[in-house]
């Protein structure tokens, strides 16, 4: 059977990893609302998942976010700044 190595710097990258962070610590600091991400910040469902169950939530289009949402987050991966 072949051997799987996992290289000794694997994992998100620095924007990724920050951008995880600051969505759970708005979401911790949010007082039970919502905190909305347009698009992923990261295209792991176990990232996701844990992320969700930490009240964000990840919209797929602008129409997603309630109008008066007061954290909302674009993620990388979705859209330009056109949108806001």
């Amino acid at each position: 059977m072949a051997e799987i190595k996992i290289a000794k710097n694997s994992g998100f990258c620095f924007g990724v990893k920050r951008a995880i962070e600051i969505a759970e610590e708005v979401a911790q600091n949010n007082s039970g609302a919502n905190t909305y991400v347009l698009g992923q910040l990261v295209h792991n469902e176990r990232v996701i998942n844990e992320l969700e169950k930490k009240g964000i939530v990840f919209a797929d289009s602008i129409e997603g976010i309630p109008k008066k949402c007061n954290n909302c987050f674009k993620g990388a991966w979705r859209a330009g700044n056109h949108i806001f």
